[in-house]
């Protein structure tokens, strides 16, 4: 049995902008609302949700990237780290990042020039 992971990429390139959605626009309304928890934990899930899947399709740049972002989140989410606006901005920052390295993936552009800047500013929030 073949099974065309063509298909499925395209599945994921169509599916992975709702999670993406709902990253950016959960950070966004954490800046009025940090002590959200069920907001802190959706937007920790949208992440989930695209390392997963991105990881399982071989897009191992997109989950091994997006593992950064959740790791700062769960962290958030656990109050191990404060919601700061610094690290939301920084979050934001990695987002747009993530969705270019998504678009990479595609064969649309190439990666991002910064991923190696973000995810050490990533790495440094929880150290």
């Amino acid at each position: 049995m073949n099974i065309d992971l063509e298909e499925f990429h395209a599945a994921f390139f169509e599916e992975v902008s709702e999670p993406l959605t709902g990253l950016e626009d959960g950070l966004l309304q954490l800046e009025s609302r940090p002590q959200d928890d069920e907001l802190i934990h959706g937007i920790f899930r949208a992440a989930h949700s695209i390392k997963g899947t991105g990881g399982a399709l071989g897009f191992t740049e997109v989950a091994g990237f997006t593992h950064h972002v959740e790791t700062v989140l769960d962290q958030m989410r656990q109050r191990q780290l404060s919601t700061t606006s610094e690290r939301i901005e920084l979050l934001l920052q990695a987002t747009d990042a993530l969705s270019s390295l998504i678009d990479a993936a595609k064969g649309d552009c190439a990666p991002p020039d910064n991923l190696d800047e973000l995810v050490e500013s990533l790495r440094r929030q929880i150290m």
